[in-house]
């Protein structure tokens, strides 16, 4: 009988000093204090810069490669020296997408395409999809730019969906995507009459 008295007296004092040194912090709270969970909270950059009217056209099923991507930039043809390649780090979970423009009401349209080169040297693109921009009148903090207030997302059939936040009224319009463990995005500013920049962030 002693025996179990002692072990329930040894489990109550082994409760009451795990409740004293209990720490809100380190459980579910504990996934705001960057020890569990982190969020990359790194500043928005800049993927592609386009010129009004320096358009390339979408990729063939045929040049969807990083290779020939390259290739093709190289070459310049085209315009093809207008498409971008952004690597991206993998500490990026998902990328967020902005735009910026000079004129209100100008129309920004990306193809995106994302490749996993994992060290090597080519690898397949897969389309995630198509981002159409509209500028609105917020101002930037890049001077002479104003941020799109409008997106439409087209996702392709490789990814469940896109999310977008589209408020017009000359806010702040935004898409995002899981990465899926990509490691690089190529773009392609297939419809563009105002200059024009898209930002990316890492999350």
């Amino acid at each position: 009988m002693k025996k179990y008295v002692v072990l329930l007296i040894l489990c109550i004092v082994g409760i009451a000093l795990a409740r004293r040194n209990y720490n809100p912090s380190s459980d579910a709270e504990g996934l705001s204090d960057g020890s569990a969970l982190m969020s990359s909270q790194i500043a928005w950059n800049i993927a592609d810069e386009t010129a009004s009217g320096a358009t390339v056209s979408d990729l063939l099923v045929t040049e969807r490669t990083y290779a020939l991507v390259v290739a093709a930039i190289a070459t310049g043809a085209n315009n093809d020296d207008e498409i971008s390649i952004i690597h991206i780090p993998p500490t990026w979970n998902g990328v967020r997408f902005r735009c910026i423009g000079k004129a209100e009401d100008g129309i920004v349209t990306y193809q995106i395409y994302f490749g996993t080169l994992a060290g090597g040297t080519n690898c397949e693109l897969v389309k995630a999809g198509q981002l159409a921009f509209v500028i609105g009148t917020q101002v930037s903090t890049t001077t002479d730019y104003e941020m799109a207030e409008k997106i439409t997302t087209t996702a392709s059939s490789w990814v469940l969906s896109w999310g977008d936040i589209s408020p017009r009224n000359n806010t702040v319009a935004e898409g995002a995507i899981n990465a899926m463990g990509a490691d690089l995005i190529v773009v392609l500013a297939t419809a563009v009459n105002t200059d024009c920049k898209l930002l990316v962030k890492g999350y």
